[in-house]
């Protein structure tokens, strides 16, 4: 078994955070001060990689991404999401293993607004 984890935060740091990538939460315009304002980000995540037999092993994750909005953002601002993955793979043979994932996340707006998608991965690698 192996247990991987990590926990971040600061402020304007979202272009070196995954989740956030190509969204630009380092800093937003304050249409009052006329300035920009750095914007504070945290969140995490817990992953458990099990190997059930020889060949065939797991991975399980949870995590979360949070934005501590400002009060002049509009409603429809990302403020969080949360993240829950289970998946298996098998190594049939060397280099090749089968894989499947199953994916859930939640979306969080600074209104409370929110959404939830799920998903389903299948993967096969083939090394030569």
């Amino acid at each position: 078994d192996e247990l991987l984890f990590q926990a971040w935060g600061g402020q304007g740091i979202g272009k070196f955070i995954t989740a956030f990538a190509g969204r630009n939460f380092d800093a937003v315009f304050n249409p009052n001060s006329g300035e920009f304002e750095l914007i504070p980000v945290y969140g995490g995540f817990v992953s458990w990689n099990n190997s059930w037999i020889q060949g065939l092993n797991s991975y399980f994750t949870g995590g979360l991404v949070y934005v501590d909005n400002k009060d002049f953002e509009t409603d429809d601002a990302f403020h969080g999401s949360q993240y829950l993955s289970g998946n298996i793979f098998w190594e049939a043979t060397a280099g090749t293993r089968f894989g499947a994932e199953y994916t859930w996340g939640r979306r969080e707006n600074k209104s409370g607004d929110d959404g939830i998608a799920n998903r389903v991965s299948f993967i096969i690698y083939y090394d030569f």
